[in-house]
């Protein structure tokens, strides 16, 4: 029991001679319970109180205010805008090295931080931020929204899903300022006079005049990326817009427009390998999603930024954007380190896997391919994405080798195992009907297990009408499973059970219903082949339901609000999710019926398809985005293998083509990533050391106050030391020995 008393003094520093005890207080200690009392000024206590109350004065507008200038004050002395490459550096810069000097933009909207409408706001308009912070200047800005066409765009021609699920535009009459439009550089770094105001949702317009401001920035950079998650429409025309407005910067820099990793999957194929980090040379593995991960740090200050005056609402915007480049600022030499670890790790893990995949080509297609890679430029052409292409999207359907299969020319199926007479164009139908009727049966269980005691008559009646169409068909086939020339009497199917009333449930008798040893050969190779452009089917719909579902929840989680177009957002998830189990159920239905035809287990094109190769997980990984747990590989339903069996002689090229090329241009944005990290840690260390010279040249200015020189000397040794912080981590990272390409 300590029993220390604890007295708050006058302003004079003498105790009170009427000291005032909030009574007994408990402190908790790692030792024990003690006791201790707190002794302060009983005056306050008297003019705080609920009987005197009205007698104090309410000081909160001015304790606001004081606090708000403050922040700004504070703010003043920080600084994120280093100058760490020399004036000189396009005479002296190897020309190879040139894309070491890009600047990095990833712009996007944000619709949270809004701001309410209001009849009458209390309070001051003036901003202290003015010009200088994170906002383009207002007026400036003003003027150029009344120049231009505020009509809002023609909905994407590209992907419609944003405007499928966010159409609904009614709470924007609610509110004065809609949602803010910004910009980040690689390391997530706010950009300084990138951020606009939206006033009518994301309009090409605003967009068009904060990447003008950015532009500003780019310090005379011959190469400047800027990522958008609607750069395929955005870009269409950027510079005809540029040019044709006095009030906006078009630089004389190559601009490249890319869209996000996480954003890729909602868009079009040609937009997927067109706009892609992956295949864009020298972008290391930059995702393009830093903005992002700036909206959700300070989305939660729309519930207070949105009832706010406009202009303290912006300065508290800048003040919190300040303060996220500073935190990012002082730990940038750690983070530039951890990166450039891991990307250590992954470039070894990649460049093992590249070379043992050359060791399995022939050299001279090898040398073809780095030659083609290597003259490509991927963003000329909306078809210039060929040689990217992802050979599973070209797999042959069902319907293609059915096609390819019935066909009676000499030279189209000549195979080792079969002759000429043992493909049957009738067996061969008969076995592609039976699949076809399998397929119907799983569609009429689906909507059985839809129809309740709620359900409408009208709903039954389709039930009983697809019951009996499929009734009907099924004894069209069965019918002819009795002809020798459908099934040369190798299948007989018994009719004792049959039941008109559920033919869903009728077993389809195909050669995969037998035991292995009693299949019968000639149809048994039949059903193998139309089986596995089943499986190529239903693998192909997974894929694309898995990428669509990513995209569609992702916008709904981020921007939809309201009831009404939550139940629309709902509804196409729910569709989404039905047409995915239809082909899960399909493929497996396919590959259980390949290994009961004698396909080995260890096949590596079709494998067991589990429940954790449909994770959100495996769509991301096909993208590869960083951070993102794509080092334990890609789920095999988004990988190519060279074991597809297919009726084209150059299938096996294809594949194998695009799996070089996949690999390859991974493997050189891994080592891109690593120049670049090493690059930007010598970089950071030079911007720090810039800021220290900068304070230590103010603290010997003249007529300066002891103060304000104990103040510079302080901030000089800060940048000082920070800079030396980093030169250990780059000491750390010469130590290491980089993996040899």
């Amino acid at each position: 029991m300590l029993g220390i008393k604890f007295k708050i003094n006058h302003d004079d520093g003498h105790p009170c001679p009427r000291p005032h005890s909030l009574g007994p207080l408990t402190i908790v200690h790692v030792n024990g319970f003690h006791d201790a009392e707190v002794l302060f000024w009983s005056t306050f206590a008297c003019c705080t109180s609920k009987e005197n109350a009205w007698t104090t004065k309410d000081r909160l507008r001015e304790f606001q205010r004081t606090a708000r200038q403050w922040n700004y004050l504070v703010a003043l002395r920080e600084s994120t805008c280093g100058i760490n490459i020399p004036d000189n550096w396009q005479d002296t810069v190897d020309p190879n090295d040139r894309w070491l000097f890009r600047q990095f933009v990833h712009f996007d909207a944000n619709f949270r931080l809004v701001l309410e409408a209001r009849s009458q706001r209390t309070g001051s308009n003036h901003g202290l931020w003015g010009d200088n912070g994170f906002f383009v200047g207002n007026q400036q800005y003003l003027d150029y929204l009344q120049t231009v066409d505020l009509a809002q765009q023609n909905k994407s021609t590209c992907s419609d899903l944003r405007a499928l699920l966010n159409n609904n535009r009614s709470r924007f009459q609610r509110l004065d300022i809609t949602g803010v439009a910004g910009a980040v550089c690689r390391h997530d770094c706010a950009i300084p006079g990138s951020f606009v105001n939206l006033y009518k949702g994301e309009r090409f317009v605003n967009s068009d005049y904060a990447l003008s401001n950015t532009f500003k920035t780019s310090g005379g950079l011959t190469e400047i990326v800027v990522s958008y998650d609607i750069a395929c429409q955005y870009s269409t025309h950027f510079e005809g817009r540029f040019r044709n407005s006095r009030f906006l910067l078009l630089p004389e820099s190559n601009i490249i427009f890319l869209i996000p990793k996480f954003h890729l999957p909602s868009h079009k194929e040609a937009c997927q390998f067109r706009f892609s980090f992956n295949h864009v040379k020298g972008v290391g593995r930059s995702d393009g999603e830093g903005i992002e991960r700036l909206w959700s740090t300070h989305n939660h200050l729309s519930s207070s930024t949105s009832k706010m005056t406009p202009a303290f609402r912006q300065d508290t915007l800048n003040l919190h954007f300040m303060d996220w480049n500073m935190s990012k600022s002082r730990r940038m030499g750690s983070t530039l380190y951890s990166r450039l670890m891991r990307a250590y790790k992954q470039l070894s893990t990649v460049q093992l896997e590249f070379k043992e995949l050359c060791e399995t080509l022939d050299p001279n297609r090898v040398e073809s391919w780095v030659t083609l890679e290597e003259t490509f430029d991927v963003r000329v052409g909306t078809g210039s994405a060929n040689i990217f292409q992802a050979a599973s999207s070209k797999a042959p359907t069902r319907a293609a080798i059915l096609a390819s299969i019935t066909r009676l020319e000499s030279n189209s199926l000549q195979r080792e195992d079969l002759s000429l007479e043992d493909w049957d164009p009738v067996a061969v139908t008969w076995v592609n009907e039976g699949l076809e009727i399998e397929e119907m049966q799983q569609r009429i269980v689906s909507k059985r297990s839809k129809i309740n005691s709620g359900s409408m008559q009208i709903e039954t009646d389709l039930l009983e009408r697809d019951r009996r169409e499929l009734w009907d068909r099924f004894l069209q086939w069965r019918s002819e499973s009795l002809t020798t020339q459908a099934t040369g009497g190798d299948i007989t199917i018994d009719t004792e059970d049959d039941d008109p009333t559920r033919p869903e449930d009728e077993h389809v008798v195909l050669p995969s219903s037998f035991p292995r040893l009693e299949h019968p050969l000639r149809l048994s190779q039949i059903e193998q082949r139309l089986r596995e452009g089943q499986a190529n089917e239903a693998l192909e719909t997974i894929r694309i339901c898995l990428s669509h579902r990513v995209a569609l929840s992702r916008i709904k989680g981020k921007e939809i609000r309201g009831q009404n177009a939550n139940l629309r957002a709902d509804s196409v998830l729910r569709r989404l999710n039905e047409q995915l189990n239809h082909a899960v159920r399909q493929y497996r239905r396919a590959y259980n019926a390949m290994l009961s035809l004698g396909m080995p287990p260890q096949n590596p094109t079709y494998r067991t398809l589990e429940d954790s190769h449909l994770k959100t997980s495996s769509v991301f990984n096909t993208h590869r985005l960083p951070g993102r747990g794509h080092e334990g590989g890609p789920s095999w339903i988004w990988q190519n293998t060279d074991a597809v069996r297919t009726l084209d002689d150059n299938w096996l090229d294809e594949v194998e083509r695009a799996q070089f090329l996949d690999a390859k241009v991974n493997r050189d944005r891994w080592a891109e990533e690593v120049e670049l990290l090493q690059t930007e840690l010598i970089r950071t260390k030079a911007s720090f050391l810039h800021f220290s010279n900068l304070w230590h040249q103010l603290s010997l200015a003249p007529l300066s106050s002891p103060g304000r020189s104990a103040f510079c000397s302080r901030m000089a040794a800060r940048y000082t030391g920070m800079a030396w912080d980093v030169q250990g981590y780059i000491d750390k990272s010469e130590a290491i020995p980089r993996p040899i390409l």
